[in-house]
């Protein structure tokens, strides 16, 4: 009998509870002890019950270069990854797309869009992990809270087309006083392009007619922003409660 459990342990399989391990390690001490690669190993035993998590965790993070690159990939480029299959890309791609919906809904009920680092600060967590091209438009009453954000278009990851029609037509239903235009240069500079800047000429002339203000197109970055108005046409522009130039709005809204 002894001979018998000796042999037993000696052959124990090692990672035998180490799951329970690993969870009972979380209820106790929170997020703040694990490995980037310990926390994506967790999250993919929801989607592999049945499977060593461990060594698949380490491959995606050398594939994407961090857990931030694995949960902002997109579903075909981690299917792509060896043991990832459909399933699992979703659950994996749901993380980051639920904690941006989180981000940019914080507060959208009674915020006040007044100055330029508010609306920055909006538009980097809706772009944040985005690998395609997509042109947006914040729309605004005449106290600048955010009526509506629309997704105009979305193209491949150098272009995308704006459907000026669309903005206008959107703008007008929705009673806009305001509007941002925005789009994303994904994993590139936030520098406006000289087709950016006729873009805004375009965009602000169809909106005047309608007497509505396109106060900014923004340009987003994979990490930072820039508004193309700014420099391009200077501080002289509607403010979007008064319908006239107004300096002392345009100097608050990028100076607060």
């Amino acid at each position: 009998m002894n001979n018998t459990n000796n042999i037993n342990n000696k052959y124990k399989n090692p990672h035998a509870g180490h799951r329970d391990r690993m969870k009972d390690k979380y209820l106790k001490s929170g997020i703040d002890n694990f490995s980037d690669h310990e926390l994506l190993e967790m999250l993919l035993y929801y989607a592999l019950p049945q499977k060593n998590t461990n060594e698949l965790a380490h491959n995606l993070i050398a594939e994407f270069g961090s857990l931030k690159g694995v949960l902002e990939a997109d579903t075909d480029s981690l299917m792509r990854v060896d043991g990832i299959k459909k399933h699992t890309a979703i659950l994996l791609s749901l993380v980051n797309g639920i904690n941006r919906r989180t981000r940019i809904s914080e507060n959208n009920d009674c915020m006040i869009f007044d100055s330029l680092s508010k609306v920055g600060e909006y538009l980097l967590n809706y772009y944040s992990g985005l690998c395609r091209e997509q042109v947006c438009v914040m729309l605004f009453n005449n106290s600048m809270k955010l009526i509506d954000f629309v997704k105009i278009s979305e193209g491949s990851v150098n272009s995308a087309a704006i459907d000026y029609r669309s903005i206008a037509t959107i703008s007008l239903t929705k009673n806009a006083s305001c509007v941002i235009l925005s789009h994303n240069h994904p994993n590139g500079l936030a520098i406006p392009s000289s087709e950016d800047r006729e873009v805004t000429k375009t965009v602000e002339s169809a909106l005047s007619v309608l007497g509505i203000t396109l106060l900014e197109h923004i340009i987003v970055g994979s990490e930072n922003y820039m508004p193309s108005m700014k420099a391009a046409f200077g501080f002289m522009r509607a403010a979007p409660s008064l319908m006239k130039f107004d300096k002392d709005f345009i100097d608050r809204f990028y100076n607060s």
